[in-house]
């Protein structure tokens, strides 16, 4: 498992359909099919998913999308369920954190098989087909978390640089 912090944006110009893909989801129950939508066209992905944890450790997922049927959807309803996010290196590591004084953006990198649990790393990973997930995490000085996250298919390329 791998992070960075994501201190400043990096000057890059996107084409309007990524943006316009991204913006299509806020406020709709269809945010990571929006965000999948938005990636398929710069970085091919499989699954998109977005979690919130308030202060209390309350998990719920916001949205799950895939670019097949609904199985984003089911594996993020047992990622909930089974509460894998005690056993999830981001979310564990956002616990873990001292609260900052300004939210905190940071990048993960995680392959199936750094997945130290089996139970975890067979319903979220290998039972599904997910080779790896890039995420986006976010830390609020309020304890809340969130992490946004793409996962890459057994039958697609690894992430690079």
């Amino acid at each position: 498992m791998r992070r960075w912090p994501l201190r400043s944006v990096e000057e890059r110009a996107f084409a309007a359909p990524v943006v316009s893909d991204v913006l299509a989801g806020i406020g709709t129950p269809h945010l990571a099919a929006s965000y999948l939508g938005a990636l398929h066209r710069v970085l091919p992905v499989t699954f998109c998913t977005v979690f919130a944890v308030g202060a209390s450790g309350r998990i719920e997922t916001v949205s799950a999308a895939s670019s097949y049927g609904s199985t984003a959807e089911r594996t993020a309803e047992r990622y909930v369920a089974q509460r894998f996010d005690r056993l999830d290196p981001n979310m564990v590591w956002l616990a873990g954190r001292k609260l900052p004084k300004r939210p905190q953006l940071w990048m993960g990198h995680q392959r199936a098989d750094e997945v130290a649990d089996p139970a975890y790393r067979a319903a979220c990973y290998g039972d599904v087909g997910i080779r790896e997930r890039a995420s986006v995490l976010l830390l609020l000085p309020t304890g809340q978390r969130t992490a946004v996250s793409f996962y890459r298919s057994l039958a697609q390329a690894e992430f690079d640089a």
